[in-house]
């Protein structure tokens, strides 16, 4: 071999890609370095022995293109070592007769990304055509990439008719479209949002409500292409929410009414006994009639206050207490002079079944406090106090600084109507009542609030 020769050779056996020369006899004339290290030593081998362990040539041994002087290009998966090769031939003359030059490059790892994108774009494109869910993709400008087989079932068209045009001039009703394109415009460079909810129209020009989940796409230089949008058909869903909606305001209303009539029937009704008292002379059956009307006063003013509140089933229970206070110090004609009624009550919603009971309470220890804690008409204190405990328990505390509770009456088996009526309503609470005596008269009613 000539020094020309060897300085190719030097050259060829340094490279990393696999270069064999073939006479036409396919007997392996050169084979580099870097072809020996994968395949061995070739000793005089026929290419397709060396190569593929064959007796017969294979079918790329005598390629008419190389006899016609051509290049030409194949790949071919060795199963000797499992790699693909990307194989280039070339007619070239070797020391004197034709032969073909062949270089080997190496395709395996790229062969494999492809494989493994391919069977990525197959498992996308099986959960895009599968999705119960509209599947929607858009390019820069807004029109159609992307188009779901769900969405064609959903909005009659077929993808073939809408694939590039717009989307907004297309599905959008006229009214909202500029609105949402702007919108659209603004934010798709950084789009991530859930829960937009606007109408489409179908291609019979029916409109349905999408609930739509947006996310910006962008390729592998982070640059933005496009957007992709998610979205579900909730036109049922919204017409039941309206139809809920309105049969709620129609309860309301009935609620409000019910409220309403009967805190005017119990309004007749205390009237009534005020016309009753008219006629009556004697003190003793004038209390009974007072302490009654007072009682029907404190059931009528629940009713007033859930007409009044915004939930209808709930009442603020200081708001009552205020009210109820002050309607029981008129119709007991006290003088506000000779009381000093402090009120430390906090904002407690209760509902109807607790709030009547304990309106009642109320009316009935009040009472008994202006009866008999102060007999010789001397300026009192009464406190009233309500606070939430830890464990969901409401305590409603009412004390007074008058002569005390006397000690030889057992207010749980007193022969008192309103003591009776108050321990009964204690009860219905499912509470406690206890009276301290310490200074004045304090009565402590626990009772749960009845939240679940």
């Amino acid at each position: 071999m000539s020094g020309a020769d060897n300085i190719y050779k030097g050259i060829l056996d340094d490279m990393s890609n696999g270069i064999v020369i073939i006479d036409m006899d396919c007997n392996i004339q050169y084979i580099n370095k870097s072809l020996e290290s994968e395949f061995g030593v070739h000793d005089g081998k026929k290419c397709y022995d060396y190569f593929n362990d064959r007796a017969t040539p294979c079918p790329f041994c005598n390629n008419a293109e190389i006899s016609k002087g051509r290049i030409f290009e194949w790949e071919w998966s060795c199963q000797k070592n499992n790699k693909v090769y990307k194989l280039v031939d070339k007619p070239i003359v070797f020391n004197g007769i034709i032969a073909k030059l062949e270089v080997f490059h190496d395709i395996t790892k790229q062969r494999k990304f492809e494989d493994e994108l391919k069977l990525e774009k197959q498992f996308v494109e099986s959960i895009i055509s599968t999705a119960q869910a509209i599947i929607l993709v858009l390019d820069r400008e807004g029109k159609i990439v992307t188009f779901n087989p769900y969405m064609e079932e959903t909005s009659g068209y077929l993808s073939e008719e809408v694939i590039g045009e717009d989307w907004f001039d297309n599905f959008i009703p006229e009214r909202d479209r500029e609105k949402i394109r702007t919108v659209f415009r603004a934010a798709i460079n950084d789009i991530q949002t859930r829960g937009n909810i606007n109408p489409i129209v179908c291609k019979d020009g029916k409109e349905i409500i999408i609930e739509w989940y947006d996310k910006t796409l962008r390729n592998i230089d982070d640059e933005v292409i496009g957007l992709i949008a998610i979205g579900q058909d909730i036109t049922a869903r919204k017409e039941y929410e309206t139809k809920l909606i309105s049969s709620l305001r129609e309860k309301e209303v009935l609620m409000q009414e019910i409220h309403h009539r009967v805190k005017n029937n119990l309004q007749v009704v205390s009237g009534l006994i005020g016309l009753q008292l008219s006629y009556v002379e004697d003190e003793t059956y004038r209390a009974m009639f007072i302490e009654s009307q007072s009682r029907i006063k404190s059931i009528s003013l629940v009713h007033d206050k859930l007409y009044r509140s915004k939930g209808l089933a709930e009442i603020d229970l200081k708001e009552y207490i205020l009210s109820l206070s002050n309607d029981l110090l008129s119709s007991l004609g006290v003088d506000k002079s000779s009381l000093m009624l402090t009120l430390d009550v906090e904002t407690v919603l209760i509902g109807m079944d607790k709030a009547i009971p304990c309106g009642l309470i109320i009316n009935e220890l009040f009472t008994n406090i202006l009866k008999h804690a102060f007999p010789d008409k001397i300026i009192g204190e009464i406190n009233i106090s309500v606070c939430s405990k830890n464990n969901d328990d409401i305590e409603l505390t009412i004390s007074d600084n008058g002569v005390g509770f006397p000690e030889d009456v057992d207010f749980r088996n007193s022969k008192s109507l309103g003591l009776h009526i108050v321990n009964i309503l204690v009860k219905q609470l499912e509470g406690t009542i206890e009276l301290d005596r310490t200074r004045g008269s304090k009565f402590r009613v626990i009772f749960n609030h009845g939240h679940k």
